[in-house]
């Protein structure tokens, strides 16, 4: 669990690989933006691996952050845009 540079909401990581992104603020304006993706995966032979989340770190100015899984890799996502960077 990390949360926002901003104190607004926090990302969580599950050992399913998927990671979800919370809001603090009960609205439902704000709450309709929370969301949650599937993160550290992939397809050996037919079949689907999931890799744990064991780690979250945000960047404190530009609303993104880094995952690093059980998989041994670290992905950088864009929060707003929904969509991993490298």
């Amino acid at each position: 669990v990390r949360c926002f540079p901003n104190g607004h909401g926090y990302a969580v990581g599950s050992c399913e690989g998927r990671i979800a992104i919370e809001y603090f603020d009960v609205s439902e304006q704000i709450q309709r933006k929370k969301y949650a993706f599937k993160a550290h995966r992939k397809v050996e032979s037919g079949r689907q691996i999931m890799y744990p989340i064991n780690a979250l770190a945000f960047h404190p100015k530009y609303g993104t952050f880094a995952s690093g899984g059980s998989d041994g890799v670290v992905n950088q996502w864009d929060g707003f845009a929904k969509k991993r960077i490298c």
